[in-house]
């Protein structure tokens, strides 16, 4: 999505928009707006994460020994904020209550987005940032695929809401995509020869690991 139409640079606020929205929302306090919180975080989320690391990525030619390092300092603020989930968010939820908990996060999320809006700066050698030539084509009238995929994703929230509401009926869709997911995978690489088979079968056991943990 980001590479065809947004842009790496609009994904990523997009999705920061999206969770900082739904984490205020949990602040609602109640079951209903947790549960549209999680949705806004989820579509939120999808943006997000895929493509803050492909733009460290293409800030360095292929073989730039900088890039392991580059990966290393961005994990490394990963953990941070991860120490910093478990630790002060933590306490606020436990002291406080946890839409509080919640809102602190949201308010983390949104200094991200300005530090990574006033920073663009530093990163404007990575390719692929800005919104692409077909993302800027129009559907109908002045609206074209960028803001019609923005108007979409906020629709997704409330279907995020009900999948999440009905447990049962997420558990068989989430198994049906990814046995769909690791065929294709799987096929792709067949295509492409044995070493991209191999590499597709693992890639599909990580995502498993992933997932379980």
């Amino acid at each position: 999505m980001a590479d065809q139409f947004l842009g790496y640079r609009y994904a990523i606020l997009l999705g920061a928009v999206l969770m900082a929205i739904g984490e205020f929302m949990i602040l609602g306090g109640t079951e209903n707006w947790l549960l549209i919180g999680m949705g806004a975080i989820i579509i939120g989320n999808g943006y997000f994460k895929a493509n803050i690391s492909t733009i460290v990525g293409k800030l360095y030619e292929e073989g730039d020994p900088r890039r392991d390092s580059g990966f290393t300092i961005f994990y490394i603020g990963i953990n941070i904020g991860a120490l910093l989930a478990t630790s002060v968010v933590a306490y606020v939820g436990e002291t406080y209550g946890f839409k509080y908990g919640f809102g602190l996060a949201g308010i983390g999320m949104l200094l991200g987005f300005l530090i990574f809006w006033f920073g663009r700066g530093t990163y404007e050698a990575a390719q692929g940032l800005d919104i692409t030539e077909k993302g800027k084509k129009k559907v109908v009238g002045p609206i074209n695929y960028v803001h019609l995929i923005t108007l979409a994703s906020v629709a997704l929230i409330p279907l995020c809401y009900i999948l999440i509401s009905k447990n049962e009926i997420l558990q068989y869709l989430l198994t049906g995509l990814f046995i769909i997911v690791a065929f294709s995978l799987i096929r792709a690489g067949a295509k492409e020869g044995a070493i991209w088979r191999d590499r597709m079968i693992a890639l599909v056991i990580f995502i498993l690991i992933n997932i379980v943990f």
